[in-house]
């Protein structure tokens, strides 16, 4: 499962810039684990808040993709199958491998974009 984790500053006064890291695991790996630990130690030693985002959350910005987007309800290998089948199709329809790191990328530009946006100095 593909994710990419955003941390941002949480004061208007930062001392430390932004941090964006990606994190990609195979299927069945505890990410959740990992990105709960990291975010706790992120607040606790820095005063840094943490925010989640799943590139299979984008392949809902795709219109005519063949696979539906799961719905609640079904099987967790089948949610999983139907999450990746639309991460490849999506990639495929937009002839680019990294294009849900790209709305990915767009949508924390987005974020930094809105005028009430907190922005490290």
């Amino acid at each position: 499962m593909e994710t990419v984790a955003a941390a941002s500053v949480d004061s208007a006064d930062a001392q430390f810039p932004e941090i964006v890291s990606g994190l990609v695991a195979p299927y069945g790996t505890p990410l959740t684990y990992f990105t709960t630990t990291l975010s706790g130690m992120l607040k606790a030693k820095c005063d840094y808040g943490t925010e989640l985002l799943r590139l299979s959350d984008y392949t809902k910005l795709f219109s005519g993709l063949a696979e539906a987007n799961p719905s609640s309800g079904v099987s967790e290998a089948a949610r999983v199958a139907a999450l990746m089948t639309r991460g490849d199709q999506a990639r495929e329809l937009a002839k680019s491998a990294d294009v849900l790191a790209l709305c990915a990328i767009k949508d924390i530009h987005d974020r930094r974009s809105q005028q009430d946006a907190i922005l490290p100095k």
